[in-house]
């Protein structure tokens, strides 16, 4: 198997769960394949700086120490969460958000998502299936 590589995807739709969780649903070409694996499987969620248009994204399958090396100024803030569901047919996955405030970049971007912002997504795969 080959190692994943970080793939462009686009918000198509941000529901609300819960008060304090949102469900929301990317789309992107890469999804076609997107295996679904269990329900632990994890990803790595790339998300922009405020006032960027979508993240830069590492390009290498040793994708950490890339990130690393962009320059702050542009580096993507990078987040780990649970896969929902996944659509390959649609190239859709949903990933659940929970919402507790402002207090970490990954609740403050929830905050403000919606259907057309762009972002980035790693597969992690399973951690114990």
């Amino acid at each position: 198997m080959t190692a994943p590589l970080a793939m462009p995807v686009e918000v198509v739709a941000v529901r609300e769960v819960t008060p304090a969780m949102l469900r929301i649903t990317v789309r992107g070409d890469g999804l076609r394949g997107f295996a679904p694996e269990g329900g632990d499987q994890w990803l790595r969620l790339f998300l922009p700086l405020p006032g960027q248009v979508e993240p830069v994204l590492p390009t290498s399958v040793d994708w950490w120490p890339e990130v690393c090396r962009i320059p702050e100024a542009v580096r993507p803030i990078v987040r780990s969460y649970s896969v929902r569901a996944v659509r390959p047919e649609a190239a859709e996955l949903d990933i659940d958000v929970v919402r507790h405030g402002q207090s970490g970049p990954g609740t403050r971007w929830a905050g403000h998502v919606v259907p057309g912002d762009r972002l980035g997504l790693l597969d992690q795969s399973t951690t114990y299936a």
